[in-house]
């Protein structure tokens, strides 16, 4: 619920904003029930280790096609190591949403590329 009032935020700023989700469980039904627009790009993949792995590189491979299109100044996302594969690879400044330090294997994939980490105060 962080990322509506930012893209608000941002808006009112001038700013264009491109939301984008997976398609993930309740999230998108979520959007959907809040009203919030957001371009569905890629999948999780489920629980096996060989189909996730698949997911995301499709993912990876859908939203470089997007940064090509739209060709952002700056890219924001919650853990997303596909978007901070692409921000890193096209050279796209990526901020770094986490308020989850137990996901060690996410963190691992995504902080590294980073340009900035922004976490809760409460988390050390």
């Amino acid at each position: 619920m962080f990322f509506p009032k930012l893209s608000d935020n941002l808006e009112k700023r001038g700013h264009q904003v491109t939301a984008t989700t997976r398609r993930y469980r309740e999230v998108t039904e979520l959007l959907e029930l809040k009203g919030i627009e957001a371009m569905v790009v890629g999948e999780h993949g489920g629980k096996d280790l060989s189909s996730k792995l698949k997911a995301s590189a499709q993912r990876t491979l859908e939203l470089t096609a997007l940064f090509e299109e739209i060709e952002p100044d700056v890219s924001i996302s919650f853990l997303s190591p596909e978007m901070a594969r692409v921000s890193y690879g096209l050279k796209v400044p990526h901020i770094l949403i986490g308020d989850s330090p137990h996901a060690e294997a996410v963190a691992r994939l995504t902080v590294p590329l980073a340009s900035r980490l922004l976490t809760p105060k409460m988390i050390p």
